[in-house]
């Protein structure tokens, strides 16, 4: 329902949160709340995927139990991994035509990526970067371009 303010009549309202999308598909939302998430749910698909995973047996069960960055958590993990397992096995699509395409190089390219990025995150590189491309940043984006595309090509 839009308030008085609003003048986007079919805009599905105020963003739901985790705790009110995991009420909801316990079904102890209230109605008029509920019905603003469905709103939400039919206008972002990427939403509605997630609470169809959500929906499945056990994954509101096994959410709290999810790893944290803090380092909580863990059985949640192997419950999801189990469950996306089982979707692969009872599908009709064969797994090893799924794997057929999977670029392995590829991902294992950017595994690497991540590791060495996480790395140089946690030594404090990115940050002694960010200070010295500033000056750069604050001449233009020109000069900002040509000193990433120079670097890009001599890395790569």
């Amino acid at each position: 329902m839009p308030t008085g303010t609003d003048t986007r009549p079919f805009h599905p309202g105020p963003p739901a949160t985790r705790a009110e999308l995991e009420a909801y598909l316990r079904g102890s939302l209230a109605r008029d709340r509920a019905h603003q998430v469905e709103r939400q749910l039919e206008a972002d698909p990427l939403l509605r995927e997630a609470a169809e995973g959500l929906a499945m047996p056990g994954a509101l069960e096994a959410l709290p139990d999810l790893r944290r960055p803090d380092g909580g958590g863990g059985t949640g993990t192997m419950v999801l991994i189990a469950a996306a397992a089982l979707l692969l096995i009872t599908r009709r699509v064969e797994p090893e035509s799924v794997f057929r395409e999977v670029d392995w190089s590829l991902l294992v390219f950017f595994a690497g990526l991540f590791i060495v990025t996480g790395a140089l995150e946690s030594l404090g590189v990115s940050q002694k970067l960010f200070a010295l491309a500033q000056p750069l940043a604050v001449r233009g984006g020109a000069a900002l371009t040509v000193v990433a595309a120079l670097l890009s090509n001599l890395i790569s």
